[in-house]
């Protein structure tokens, strides 16, 4: 009865260690996809993710997918009016709210944005759409589309929660210096003697954008953040990067921000520049196990764009990622597979344990591996 039972328990432990290790992964991909889907709106229409309503970690926003929605609409002449064949506005749209603009949609290539959802076969755009006669049979596609909210995933049976979370990128030297976190007032001052700029001031053309997926009830989060900045336009210089109407018959002022100085920028990307983020760490290791320790490692794939300052692996008795305590530096700054020597751990105990690396942006961690000590 005994081994019996113990059989058993290890055979659930087993199970449960594949279950959250394949739900970290699958959290990795969901990551990827959100931020990559942020990327492709925010090189489209900048204004949808500077302008949202509610900034930082209290803004907490979800993005519905681009699709070409079921049925056709006839659309009236020099009307906002929408009518649908064989559509369900009510489940596949969301008109506009007190603290949120509306869906986005895209009828005969011309964008609109949602004013109000009337039923499944009826709704008002916030503009009129611009025809001298009525047209039918037209197809209808929802854009990429931001709402409040947290978005729900069920996949393998387990229910993750998906949003995000759009943060202000202050600059020293008058906003066009280096990305700060220390922001304690918003000023710009000039020194008469030296003849130079200092202070803090918000970058526009620069936002910080933080994924968060958590799943097992939000036992387990996962957060990613990333920068994202608006590149200069050589045809038609932009004289308002929050967004604003720039007049044709205005005078294009050249940005201030001189982003090609900055270390580690990604410039093959048109519309965008990656600033540096947090270092990649995957695959740990655990190897020569004993009563009270082990050979951890992990492989640190990239520093992110900025130089690494710490690497190392972390341990601890209970599953929760990130493994972020009992961390050791193996002394190194390389990126690459690395192992460590742990010792002072519990004997009989099942260990959680990771890789990370820290460079100046912040500190990446890889996915959870476990064993149990002698």
């Amino acid at each position: 009865m005994i081994v019996v039972g113990s059989a058993v328990g290890a055979l659930l432990l087993t199970t449960s260690n594949n279950t959250q290790n394949r739900a970290t992964e699958l959290a990795t991909g969901y990551e990827q996809e959100l931020m990559g889907n942020l990327r492709s709106l925010s090189q489209s229409n900048w204004s949808e993710i500077y302008s949202l309503p509610t900034k930082g970690v209290g803004g907490i926003y979800y993005l519905a997918t681009s699709e070409q929605l079921p049925g056709t609409v006839l659309v009236s002449s020099s009307s906002t009016s929408v009518n649908g064949i064989g559509t369900d506005f009510d489940t596949s749209l969301v008109g506009a709210t007190s603290s949120y603009a509306g869906d986005n949609v895209v009828i005969s290539s011309l964008p609109f944005t949602v004013s109000t959802v009337n039923n499944s076969t009826s709704l008002a755009l916030s503009t009129v759409y611009p025809l001298q006669t009525p047209t039918s049979s037209i197809n209808i596609y929802r854009d990429f589309s931001i709402r409040p909210g947290k978005e729900t995933i069920v996949a393998n049976n387990v229910t993750f929660l998906r949003w995000f979370s759009v943060q202000n990128v202050f600059r020293d030297t008058c906003g066009v210096g280096n990305v700060t976190t220390t922001v304690t007032t918003n000023y710009c001052t000039l020194s008469t003697s030296t003849n130079t700029m200092t202070g803090v001031l918000e970058d526009p053309s620069t936002q910080q954008l933080t994924v968060y997926i958590t799943w097992n009830g939000g036992q387990n989060l996962y957060k990613v953040s990333q920068y994202i900045s608006r590149t200069r336009d050589q045809v038609i210089r932009f004289n308002d990067w929050s967004g604003g109407v720039i007049s044709s018959t205005s005078i294009f002022t050249q940005p201030t921000n001189q982003y090609e100085s900055e270390s580690g920028l990604n410039l093959s990307t048109p519309g965008a520049l990656e600033l540096p983020t947090i270092p990649s760490v995957t695959s740990p290791t655990s190897t020569s196990i004993t009563t009270s320790g082990a050979t951890l490692g992990a492989n640190v794939t990239s520093n992110g764009g900025s130089a690494l300052t710490s690497v190392g692996t972390c341990w601890s008795t209970s599953s929760t990622y990130p493994i972020s305590t009992n961390c050791l530096s193996t002394g190194s700054t390389a990126t690459g597979v690395f192992t460590q020597v742990r010792t002072g751990m519990p004997s009989g105990t099942v260990i959680y344990y990771g890789g990370y690396a820290t460079n100046g942006i912040g500190t990446g961690y890889s996915t959870e591996g476990s064993f149990t000590t002698l």
